[in-house]
């Protein structure tokens, strides 16, 4: 499914539409040659994502401390939380979406998720809000620049 997803985000989905038709990109997606198991999954992560982002009842305060469970350390590669709470302290993203992305990286539905596939999660999270306050080829640039985490800074 993650696979479908990139190949949506690097060169299908433009950054206006993020669940544009499906009919017309199913089929393209299995000339590609996925399976209609992956597609199906994919749109479902998305049409998921949707929802989320319209949700107005989020807890994540701005100001909140973030605990994370066992089983988000066990799947999220080493980094991730630093990930975000780099973007967070650079007010790239707001509590709300860090939840979003959290969330959207473990509905990936795998035993491991790397740091980069993290990162493509946050970035097609982030292209999925509608805020004016983005821009995205920025964004894009932030997220996928290699840069070290200070730990001392961190903690």
């Amino acid at each position: 499914m993650f696979e479908v997803l990139l190949y949506l985000f690097q060169g299908i989905v433009s950054e206006e539409a993020i669940c544009p038709d499906t009919d017309s990109l199913g089929a393209e997606l299995e000339a590609a040659g996925f399976s209609q198991r992956e597609i199906s999954r994919a749109f479902g992560w998305l049409e998921d994502l949707a929802i989320q982002q319209h949700e107005e009842d989020i807890s994540a305060s701005e100001a909140s401390t973030r605990i994370w469970s066992i089983d988000e350390l066990m799947i999220l590669a080493p980094g991730c939380q630093e990930f975000l709470l780099f973007l967070q302290t650079n007010k790239v993203i707001t509590a709300k979406e860090r939840e979003i992305i959290i969330e959207r990286a473990l509905a990936l539905g795998v035993k491991h998720v790397s740091l980069d596939a993290f990162k493509w999660v946050s970035f097609i999270v982030i292209c999925g809000m509608e805020s004016d306050n983005y821009d995205i080829n920025w964004i894009e640039d932030f997220i996928f620049a290699e840069f070290e985490f200070d730990q001392e800074t961190l903690h």
